[in-house]
């Protein structure tokens, strides 16, 4: 399947590279600090194992944090790592801030001089936005450094809509390069988005893909992301990756593919297991003839534990109709107590599930869940109607439960 190179916000991952402030600045010059209230130089990592290797090397990290940073980065293929430093590898930036103006200057050619580098100014009390800009990088390609120019977009906002967050000397760079193309299965089109976080540069690195129907308004909400070592279900046969030359990508046809996957418009997978706080089996099919909402969380995630007002507000309204709320909990076994705990302090009288992050995490795979917090309405025949993530799903199914429950409940 041909695939065509793209830039944009569509791209699976859009990694996020925050800026790490240095406090050695003696290696960059031709800036000038007059007139701000906040000033820092900071560097945006392009391979961030080969920043963690150049540290071990220079003795600025211990080989055992190195050591388990590669053990927890499986994508990472050691024969692109170089042991000895790779000066573009880092791409240096000077912020300024004065007022509610932020000043960024990024060394684009990897100089280490600001005087040949354009000023991007971003008024932090406006609209945002995120100019692109393309940076020249060096990287070790198994046999010698090579050179390349890659696309970013800057986040001069510290990703918060908080003014006073945004005045922080901080920035950070958003990947805006991925592949995408049509594939016919015989029965629909699939748009097929490919991804890698070091811009295909790397020969037969692990890169990612998501499946969307063809024609879909292109959207990032609620896009389940394969690796290329996964099976990959589209439309209803599954597939391997073979390979991806160029700009080809090879699938391999495996078998029939009938399995839900919580998506909307389809049957929702069974869920079985036993209640967290009442020790009682649960059954969602057992549910059948009831709206449930399904609430994916977890103890260590701060969107969810924002949203909760908003669960529990819902649950205040339509529980009374037969609104059932079953919460899943993603989560650690040392982190019980901690979940069982908010979940009293916050009084969540309703179904509890645990899914363990070290176990098979079956019902998470089972509903393609990444992103947390995920909120899931099945209708009364077991059908999914909505998806969604984000504290903003629950406005949305609040709208939708408002409408399925006429006449319009008494608030």
């Amino acid at each position: 399947m041909p695939l065509s190179n793209k830039t944009g916000n569509y791209g699976i991952n859009n990694l996020y590279r925050p800026t790490w402030k240095i406090t050695d600045i003696s290696g960059y010059k031709d800036y000038d600090t007059t007139g701000y209230n906040k000033w820092a130089i900071a560097e945006i990592k392009f391979n961030t194992m080969q920043s963690y290797l150049e540290d071990v090397i220079n003795k600025k990290m211990p080989q055992a944090a190195y050591t388990y940073f590669l053990k927890n980065d499986p994508t990472t293929d050691t024969s692109y790592l170089f042991k000895n430093r790779i000066s573009r590898n880092l791409i240096g930036v000077f912020i300024g801030v004065k007022d509610h103006l932020k000043y960024v200057i990024v060394d684009k050619n990897g100089n280490k001089s600001f005087k040949d580098d354009s000023v991007l100014v971003f008024d932090l009390d406006k609209q945002k936005k995120h100019p692109a800009i393309e940076v020249y990088i060096d990287y070790f390609d198994g046999e010698r450094i090579r050179q390349a120019q890659v696309p970013f977009a800057i986040d001069a906002y510290n990703e918060s809509s908080s003014v006073e967050e945004a005045l922080k000397p901080a920035v950070a760079f958003i990947d805006q390069s991925y592949k995408q193309g049509i594939y016919n299965d015989g029965h629909s089109k699939w748009t097929i988005t490919v991804d890698n976080p070091h811009f295909f540069l790397y020969k037969n690195e692990i890169f990612s893909l998501c499946i969307d129907p063809a024609g879909k308004p292109e959207s990032v909400d609620n896009r389940y992301v394969y690796s290329s070592k996964d099976s990959i279900p589209i439309g209803k046969k599954l597939y391997t990756v073979k390979s991806l030359i160029n700009d080809t990508l090879y699938l391999s046809y495996v078998a029939p593919y009938l399995k839900s996957t919580g998506a909307i418009n389809t049957i929702a997978p069974e869920i079985t297991g036993q209640d967290l706080v009442t020790n009682k089996e649960f059954s969602l099919h057992k549910k059948k003839g009831q709206y449930v909402l399904l609430d994916f969380w977890g103890s260590w995630c701060k969107p969810c534990i924002a949203a909760l007002p908003k669960l529990l507000d819902i649950h205040r309204k339509y529980n009374r109709f037969g609104l059932q709320v079953v919460s899943v909990a993603f989560d650690h076994k040392k982190d019980l107590d901690k979940l069982k705990t908010l979940i009293n302090e916050h009084n969540l009288k309703w179904e509890h599930l645990f899914v363990d992050r070290a176990g098979t995490q079956q019902i998470t795979k089972d509903y393609q869940v990444q992103i947390y917090p995920t909120t899931i309405l099945i209708n009364p025949n077991g059908k999914v109607v909505f998806r969604g993530t984000g504290e903003k799903s629950l406005i949305e199914i609040d709208k939708f439960l408002e409408k399925a429950y006429q006449p319009s409940p008494m608030r």
